[in-house]
């Protein structure tokens, strides 16, 4: 996209896919420029065209009468566009479009798993949300109906009614009530669970990978991947960030979750010897929680490696952390004086 850009005058809009513009004149006429995969090539030659959507690989225009011309890779959006007109705006994840239509029908089209398929039948519908990978829309009575990637909020919705607008990160959904209260779901780690509880939200915000809700007083609640801005409510404690060994010798110390995980979680450890080639202490290698054991502290072990060198040594004990919600917790590592023991 980054050259044969149409000359001459007239364009009103831009729009982009990943590595292809497309532009719109005043009469509606579309110029489509950059990598022909992603839409650079092929643009309707017609007008009358009044918006151009896009997903990360296609453009789809809609005209004056509701009906629907793509172009761009035809796998993620760019073929098998609706050709029934009565469309009223386009909707898209990152490979799927959906089109709703003036009696709240909606029509899906582009990658199957994440949302070129399975949209809900009859009408009634008003909007339709996205995550990258799946579609969530809202009906006029406040009930939802999610489809596209299971993982990214294409199922599990909240089967009730009353919600009033939908809210979206790259991997989840944030539903809002009426009444201020929120449910969540999609990816767990990024919003899909540990939504506040209560009432009184007002509006949602979002990261790509965390939620921040809104109260009328002004007090604000985040969930959703802490190093992206939310608080997960997952935390873990650790018994020591310093430890003294002599060599040939063990100490300890324990792992314990804070809150109960939504599945295994693994906490992994490496010692990592400071100014030596070689280790001056092995670790216990791992250790696993699950939604039984979490609150039972888990004991790690690190033992001092006997050398002759007649010095003491220094290691550093790294954690990492992963599945059961708790991917994005970080740990402090447990610096480890090695003592030499060579009379």
């Amino acid at each position: 996209g980054g050259s044969n850009a149409p000359t001459g005058t007239g364009y009103t809009k831009i729009y982009s896919t990943e590595q292809a513009f497309a532009i719109l004149k005043a009469d509606g006429s579309i110029k489509a420029w950059g990598e022909s995969d992603f839409g650079g090539s092929n643009a309707p030659t017609d007008s009358g065209y009044t918006k151009i959507y896009s997903t990360g690989y296609a453009f789809a225009a809609l005209k004056a009468d509701g009906s629907i011309k793509a172009w761009g890779y035809s796998d993620f959006g760019g073929s098998n566009a609706p050709t029934d007109s009565g469309y009223t705006k386009i909707y898209s994840t990152y490979t799927a479009f959906a089109a709703l239509r003036a009696d709240g029908s909606i029509t899906a089209w582009g990658n199957s798993e994440y949302g070129g398929s399975n949209a809900p039948t009859g009408t009634g519908y008003t909007k339709i949300y996205s995550t990258g990978n799946s579609f969530a829309a809202l009906k006029a009575d406040g009930s939802i109906t999610a489809w596209g990637s299971s993982e990214h909020g294409g199922s599990n919705a909240p089967t009730d009614s009353g919600y009033t607008k939908i809210y979206s990160n790259l991997y989840a959904f944030a539903a809002l009530k009426a009444d201020g209260s929120i449910t969540a779901w999609g990816s767990s780690e990024y919003g899909g669970s540990n939504a506040p509880t209560g009432t009184g939200y007002t509006k949602i915000y979002s990261t790509g990978n965390a939620f921040a809700a809104l109260k009328a007083d002004g007090s604000i609640t985040a969930w959703g991947s802490s190093k992206y801005g939310g608080t997960t409510g997952f935390g873990i404690t650790q018994s020591a960030t310093t430890l003294s060994v002599d060599e040939d010798s063990t100490n300890t110390y324990t792992i314990v979750l804070d809150k109960q995980p939504i599945g295994d979680v693994t906490v992994s450890m490496l010692s990592d010897s400071i100014g030596s080639s070689t280790s001056v202490a092995t670790v216990t290698p791992s250790l696993t929680f699950t939604d039984s054991n979490w609150n039972t502290p888990q004991t790690v072990t690190v033992t001092g490696v006997k050398d002759n060198d007649k010095n003491n040594e220094q290691t550093v004990i790294i954690h990492s952390v992963t599945g059961g919600g708790y991917g994005n917790v970080s740990m402090s590592n447990v610096v480890v004086d090695v003592i030499d023991t060579t009379a």
